[in-house]
């Protein structure tokens, strides 16, 4: 994937690319990620800071979801471009920090180890992703989940190094996620809408195709941790995205990528192929019987605190657990500090 760094920003603060990308849209009269990735060879996470320039350049509408942006200014010729590119209006640059990691614990790295909590006995209970593949977490917004969620985010930032771990995080719940901007672990920003989720999804895919190749498969490659917050809260995934992950589930642990995946509930919506590829399944307290039943764990009806949650695997069984709580801003800023 091609670095996004000060050498592709030009002196107005955009893109190097920026004036090639407005040309292809208005000359195609289409706005996407995965069109801007094919046509200029360039990664998931330069493209759709492209388009987050274009939306605010008055280019094109912000995004909505699955349906296709709409192309704001005059469009079907060069012509057309050109004289779009010469009255834009001065771009506001928002400057992200660049982060550099620190390393603050000594673990052992070669695991992808989840602490889920503590069990009814004071013990810590983990959870191996090597072993498991994935994870399927069900709770509303009453429950600990996101504070979960952000522990396992914060906690694996804070044992890998950048070269260890890239991660790939959807927001679905809208400002649940906790990490820097600018964080060198992120091989793209937060993401909380279908059209983007659905380019980063087939980067993953074809980043298991290049691992899966024989050639490649001496190589030490960082792990992967795709986290989608809120699946149920993203109902307009483009056609696909949900055979996607199925797929990623399915065969990226073998080759070092792994799906952390939250619901409110689960529902006729999610893929049969998903909830076949998660062997490990944590179920906070749902808000009524029926959901408890689809939960596949009902016992979760009678837990009594929104910080409790029963974890089911495949061959450890049912357990309860307590989440523990952790600040994760104390840690974010013991490992993280601006680059110089």
């Amino acid at each position: 994937m091609t670095s996004y760094n000060v050498s592709t920003i030009d002196q107005e603060g955009r893109d190097v690319l920026f004036d090639e990308v407005v040309r292809l849209v208005i000359e195609t009269g289409k706005a996407s990620a995965s069109l801007i990735q094919r046509r200029l060879n360039i990664g998931y996470a330069r493209s759709a800071r492209l388009l987050d320039e274009l939306e605010q350049a008055g280019i094109i509408s912000p995004s909505n979801g699955a349906e296709p942006r709409e192309i704001l200014v005059p469009h079907g010729n060069k012509d057309d471009s050109n004289f779009v590119i010469q009255n834009l209006p001065q771009p506001v640059i928002k400057e992200i920090p660049k982060l550099k990691w620190k390393k603050t614990v000594d673990v052992n790295t070669d695991g992808m180890i989840l602490e889920l909590g503590v069990d009814e006995k004071g013990s810590v209970v983990n959870l191996d992703l090597k072993k498991y593949g994935n994870i399927l977490l069900v709770g509303s917004q009453f429950t600990a989940l996101s504070q979960l969620v952000n522990q396992f985010i914060t906690r694996k930032v804070q044992e890998k190094s950048p070269d260890q771990l890239k991660l790939i995080l959807v927001d679905g719940l809208v400002l649940q996620l906790e990490i820097p901007q600018g964080a060198p672990h992120l091989l793209t920003p937060l993401l909380r809408d279908g059209d983007k989720v659905n380019s980063a999804l087939k980067w993953v895919l074809s980043e298991i195709n290049r691992r899966s190749k024989e050639e490649n498969m001496a190589e030490t490659n960082a792990d992967i941790l795709v986290v989608i917050h809120g699946f149920n809260e993203l109902v307009f995934f483009p056609d696909g995205v949900e055979e996607m992950l199925a797929r990623i589930m399915k065969v990226g642990r073998e080759l070092g990528i792994y799906v952390l995946l939250t619901v409110d509930y689960i529902d006729s919506r999610l893929n049969k192929s998903i909830i076949a590829n998660n062997a490990a399944r944590m179920v906070f307290r749902p808000t009524t019987k029926q959901m408890a039943r689809r939960s596949g764990i009902f016992e979760s009806i009678k837990l009594e605190k929104p910080n409790e949650a029963i974890l089911e695997t495949m061959f450890e069984g049912k357990k309860k657990i307590t989440v523990k709580e952790v600040d994760t801003k104390e840690i974010f800023s013991a490992i993280f500090e601006n680059e110089k």
